[in-house]
């Protein structure tokens, strides 16, 4: 099975920096911290930007539940799952 290397973000230049640097300030972290999937992601920055962008707006959007319950609710799913990131 072929897998990608992860980036690490202090050696990236470019779109792919201002990239990573914009998940890690959206998720409230360092630069070194940012999660290994945005960081396999990083690798087409257009797919990050346009995923992060997704994102926010989804997160924005108006419904019944609020925000907070749609993050709890997400990281729950991802709890469930098994998920690392």
């Amino acid at each position: 099975m072929t897998t990608l290397p992860l980036p690490d973000p202090h050696d990236t230049t470019g779109r792919t920096r201002e990239a990573l640097e914009l998940a890690a300030r959206r998720g409230g972290l360092p630069l070194e911290n940012v999660s290994a999937i945005h960081r396999a992601m990083s690798h087409w920055p257009e797919w990050l930007e346009a995923n992060l962008a997704q994102t926010a707006a989804t997160f924005k959007g108006q419904g019944q539940l609020s925000a907070l319950t749609r993050e709890c609710l997400h990281i729950a799913i991802s709890a469930s799952n098994n998920c690392r990131f």
